[in-house]
């Protein structure tokens, strides 16, 4: 079993969404600085992650957009 740990560093000064996807279930979560998560990684789901700043709706400038796929 691998888990991957994700961390929001505090005084980011963004909210980070973490999305996993199985078949047709997504769960998503939203971290804010100083939070943390643990994902179960599997050869069955995609784990995506989105940054946006706190103060704003939309991805900060300059934000990073990540997606890892995992394949059997």
């Amino acid at each position: 079993m691998t888990i991957v740990f994700i961390e929001n560093a505090r005084g980011s000064g963004q909210i980070i969404t973490v999305s996993e996807a199985f078949r047709d279930h997504v769960v998503s979560r939203r971290l804010k600085p100083g939070e943390n998560a643990r994902i179960l990684v599997s050869p069955f789901k995609s784990i995506s992650i989105d940054e946006e700043a706190i103060a704003a709706s939309a991805p900060a400038a300059g934000g990073r957009r990540g997606r890892i796929l995992q394949s059997a």
